[in-house]
């Protein structure tokens, strides 16, 4: 897993989706998916992000509008809406693919089964990642398991895309992992 090599794609980090996790759950999610947000940005990974209907639910978290306008859609999976995946095609020398969003067991689940169809290396960062139930986020891991998803924690993202302490840019980022 190296930044030079990989996107990422924060699934539906909306107002309305968020307020269904609860406030402890929703806290820890901005917080994980935002210091990984800012790390992909510092080492120049690419950050796409999508907004579920947003008519309907709402703007992307105030904290997270800062890495970009959201792409708006309807489909469950972000693969089968044409501009995402229009965006995600021009991507031609990235091929790994890092998801963090909401919910789990459905539109993070089949934007990640469509795209390993499709031919990336597709890994969910399983602490950024939640559904109002549960019980459906662990049937959702376990399901992308089965389908040979890579399954990894934010923090172990990190240290893979950094490589190695000596890089400049681990002592200024690495306060924020701690």
């Amino acid at each position: 897993m190296r930044a030079q090599r990989s996107v990422v794609l924060a699934i539906d980090l909306q107002d309305k989706l968020l307020a269904m996790l609860g406030a402890e759950r929703r806290q820890v999610l901005l917080q994980t998916s935002t210091r990984l947000l800012d790390s992909a940005r510092a080492l120049d990974v690419p950050i796409l992000l999508s907004a579920q209907y947003p008519q309907g639910l709402g703007a992307l978290d105030p904290c997270l509008q800062r890495f970009g306008e959201a792409i708006a859609k309807t489909e469950f999976s972000c693969y089968a809406n044409p501009a995402l995946r229009s965006t995600l095609r021009a991507q031609t020398e990235r091929r790994q693919i890092y998801l963090l969003g909401v919910e789990t067991h459905i539109c993070v689940l089949q934007t990640a089964l469509d795209l390993q169809a499709a031919g990336w290396e597709v890994a969910v960062v399983i602490d950024a990642v939640a559904s109002r139930d549960p019980q459906q986020q662990t049937w959702g891991l376990e399901r992308l398991r089965q389908a040979g998803v890579t399954l990894l924690s934010s923090e172990a993202l990190f240290y893979e895309w950094i490589a190695d302490a000596a890089d400049p840019r681990f002592r200024q980022l690495a306060p924020a992992w701690r």
